[in-house]
């Protein structure tokens, strides 16, 4: 029974220890996915932390001895709290995703998420019955001399078993999370084939009251802009909310940046500007963004807000567009890490987000071959 106690307690350990740490490691995801489970937006941080807490806890407390039983209650009361929120919300025809354990996994719930409750369920109360008997095993924090050689191999063969699941998992998901943005790179291009390369007529572009594309300087209305790729990146310093950024310090995370040139009076600017945080979040990992915003921080107050708090914001941007050549608004290019252009420039929302994704699986891939991207 204790060698039977022994993996329970451990596996009970790995599961809530990861689930844990992997949902601190994704705040913003678990955060979503506690709202989408119908707590309100106002109480959302508060239940996060709060679970997060609570399986911390349970975690800690399977590890001793003395309080492995306390660990067990906590445990079957989180599962049945977990399967009454997701059996509520399966009974309404809601399936939100489960972020049970962040960014090891993600999913939307269904019957298999009430069944593998219960399979952890049954592991806490073999613990529960065990302890019940006084043989639950010792403290998992004791030395190894205090356990018995079944003991110290199961805990052994467990642990490892833990950690390679952990992994695989973590990699078959940034695995997947390439393969989606391929897909979807794929898709957007099979879409807008008919048109690439193509100059729209006058009547097809939008005015600017419009909220179409905002033409920057004169001369004759075409979408061809921007400089060449492997030009050399014009260097820069404009002023922002927190004070000067430059070209270089856009680059020192190592990673390609994407300059987003907007206006405050271009309309489809305003819904380049409310993707940004997203991209952010998205394809942080592999690529920088900036928005070079023309005219000053107080001309540009009224659309600052439409970004949710991303930044950096780069101010007065006009006075680089003649190195950058953008000729519209919003355009977009990529400077690579030896700044150089890395990419043609993209004007108008549907080719700034094809742009992105371009970039975005050039990037992984470059960082999958442990070569620099740009």
């Amino acid at each position: 029974m204790t060698t039977a106690a022994i993996l329970c307690r451990v596996a009970l350990v790995a599961v809530f220890g990861v689930a844990a740490v992997a949902k601190l490691a994704d705040r913003p995801a678990t955060r979503r996915s506690v709202v989408a489970f119908g707590v309100p937006d106002g109480l959302a941080a508060l239940a996060m932390w709060l679970l997060i807490a609570a399986e911390l806890t349970t975690a800690a407390l399977l590890c001793g001895g003395a309080t492995a039983w306390f660990g067990t209650i906590l445990a079957l009361a989180l599962l049945v709290v977990f399967c009454v929120a997701a059996g509520a919300n399966l009974a309404k025809g809601r399936t939100p995703e489960c972020n049970c354990f962040g960014q090891v996994r993600s999913e939307p719930i269904g019957p298999g998420l009430l069944v593998r409750n219960v399979a952890f369920a049954a592991l806490a109360l073999v613990v529960a019955a065990a302890a019940g008997a006084s043989d639950v095993g010792p403290s998992l924090w004791a030395p190894a001399t205090d356990l018995t050689g079944a003991g110290i191999a199961a805990t052994v063969v467990v642990g490892v078993l833990a950690v390679a699941v952990v992994l695989l998992a973590v990699r078959l998901r940034r695995v997947g999370a390439a393969h989606a943005d391929l897909v979807a790179r794929v898709r957007e291009l099979e879409e807008a084939r008919p048109t690439v390369g193509a100059s729209p007529a006058a009547s097809e572009v939008p005015q600017p009251s419009a909220g179409g594309v905002e033409q920057v300087g004169g001369g004759a209305p075409a979408y061809e802009a921007g400089l060449p790729i492997g030009a050399p990146a014009a260097a820069f310093t404009l002023p922002t909310a927190s004070g000067p950024v430059s070209l270089a310090d856009l680059l020192v995370p190592g990673r390609p940046v994407v300059l987003l040139f907007t206006s405050p009076t271009c309309g489809t600017c305003h819904s380049v500007l409310a993707k940004v945080a997203g991209w952010t979040e998205s394809y942080g990992d592999v690529l920088s963004f900036a928005v070079v915003a023309s005219q000053s921080a107080e001309a540009n107050a009224g659309v600052v807000p439409l970004l949710a708090g991303f930044e950096p914001v780069l101010f007065d941007g006009q006075e680089i567009w003649e190195d950058y050549q953008p000729r519209w608004t919003p355009a977009a290019v990529v400077v690579g890490v030896d700044r150089t252009v890395a990419t043609d420039t993209a004007v108008g929302l549907k080719e700034i987000a094809l742009l992105v994704l371009r970039a975005v699986a050039t990037a992984r891939s470059a960082a999958a071959s442990g070569t620099p991207s740009g």
